[in-house]
């Protein structure tokens, strides 16, 4: 509690990775709620960077130009290989696309299409 808020839930868009070894991922999930979500494109290189870097936090993952999605719970560092092979494997198309990816606005419009696919599926 700071300032009389309590903290409740983080949500991170469009992030590097915070932390640099599991010493520092252990104290940053100690410090933030368990409510913390990640919210990433498949095309945005800055959330995949550092490359040895870690992350904290369950991932909303864009993929497929905002057609689709996944949620991936966070279970420490075993996750972190598929997001480094994901960015080699797609490094040309990411770099090509970085100038509208990493925009907020590409976020902005990927949530509001989420939000939309969800009231049509109830």
């Amino acid at each position: 509690m700071k300032r009389g808020y309590i903290v409740t839930n983080v949500a991170s868009l469009a992030g590097p990775r915070l932390c640099k070894g599991k010493k520092d991922r252990e104290t940053l999930q100690n410090l933030l709620p368990a409510q913390t979500i990640r919210i990433e494109d498949d095309l945005d290189v800055v959330s995949l960077l550092p490359p040895t870097g870690l992350a904290v936090g369950d991932k909303l993952w864009f993929t497929k130009d905002n057609k689709s999605y996944m949620i991936r719970r966070d279970v420490g560092d075993k996750n972190d290989w598929i997001d480094s092979v994901w960015l080699n494997l797609r490094l040309f198309e990411t770099i090509l696309n970085q100038s509208q990816k990493h925009r907020v606005k590409s976020y902005i419009k990927s949530l509001h299409q989420l939000v939309i696919d969800i009231d049509q599926s109830d």
